[in-house]
């Protein structure tokens, strides 16, 4: 296998969370064109426009949209982290295009939906079509969030294609019981699972906003406070 195709592949692993530290100036040959090829072209095409040609590209799980991610910069991959993947407000998002020039499509409970761009100036569309200019400074304020954030929602990815339905009816009716506590309380209090599983049960539970998590003095770890959240009826 060339390197050109382990890139390939590890891009397009919907659990791997990772960087591509490399220039990825990738040429495909019209001769060996297929439409898996044809697809990660456009991927590569679409986060080279929106994020440099050199800048770092990461692939990514998203439990809230169910779907892999390819993010096309590292202040995407912090304003995914910190302000869309583990807020309970974001009910839904996408990422934008070349096309629609905006970095984020974001539908808040509070709110409805809005069009983010991540810049520092006010741009021709954000006057012309009300679309949200976020503050680079803003973003990068929460970059140390957002290192955190990566160990428990890898756990998350790690079951995205399992239904753990078990594990996610027990870890619901004990936080339900208990309201709050730590991690290890869950871990305890559920012997008979795996705890790889109940972690990405639990943090699946987080990110549907159900439960909430703080980070605040610390890694994700046994000792990580949560609580139970309070949502209204339609979130459930």
């Amino acid at each position: 296998m060339s390197n050109k195709q382990k890139i390939y592949r590890r891009m397009m692993d919907p659990l791997l969370l990772s960087a591509g530290r490399q220039n990825l100036r990738v040429t495909i040959m019209k001769s060996n064109v297929t439409p898996k090829n044809a697809m990660r072209r456009r991927i590569l095409e679409a986060a080279r426009t929106r994020g440099g040609a050199t800048g770092n590209l990461w692939c990514a799980w998203s439990e809230k949209s169910r779907a892999s991610l390819v993010l096309p910069s590292d202040i995407a991959l912090i304003y995914w982290l910190a302000h869309l993947e583990i807020d309970p407000d974001v009910e839904s998002f996408r990422l934008g295009t070349a096309v629609d020039n905006f970095d984020f499509s974001i539908n808040r409970r509070s709110t409805g939906p809005s069009k983010v761009i991540i810049s520092d100036r006010r741009t021709r569309e954000a006057v012309t079509q009300g679309v949200i200019c976020v503050p680079h400074s803003e973003v990068l304020a929460k970059s140390a969030l957002a290192v955190k954030l990566m160990k428990p929602i890898a756990f998350a990815a790690a079951i995205a294609h399992k239904e753990c339905l078990a594990a996610a009816n027990a870890v619901r009716a004990l936080t339900s019981a208990q309201k709050k506590g730590v991690l290890n309380d869950v871990l305890d209090g559920l012997p008979n699972f795996d705890p790889s599983e109940v972690c990405g049960v639990f943090m699946r539970q987080t990110i549907k906003g159900f439960l909430e998590v703080d980070l605040a003095d610390g890694p994700f770890g046994h000792r990580t406070p949560w609580m139970c959240r309070s949502l209204p009826e339609s979130a459930y």
